[in-house]
């Protein structure tokens, strides 16, 4: 669950890892750049992350979520709507 969305200040990511496994984040703009990254991270099981979007404008953006465990790869992407202040 993403929340506040839309969101003015900041976003969190929340949920719940049915197997342990590394985590990386990313906030994309519509063109693809990437404007924020993180390195992964081990979650056993609750994951909660924040995305800062001060500086940003108002407009559409994308948070890809990548996990990793046991030699296997997913990405989800989730669409987060940065609201004027």
């Amino acid at each position: 669950v993403l929340c506040p969305n839309p969101a003015a200040d900041f976003s969190t990511l929340k949920g719940a890892l049915s197997k342990p496994g590394y985590l990386s984040f990313e906030l994309v703009d519509l063109q693809g750049r990437v404007l924020q990254s993180d390195n992964p991270v081990y979650y056993s099981r609750q994951v909660e992350k924040e995305f800062s979007l001060f500086g940003l404008s108002a407009g559409m953006y994308f948070i890809r979520v990548t996990y990793s465990a046991e030699g296997l790869t997913q990405t989800r992407t989730l669409k987060l709507i940065k609201a004027y202040q």
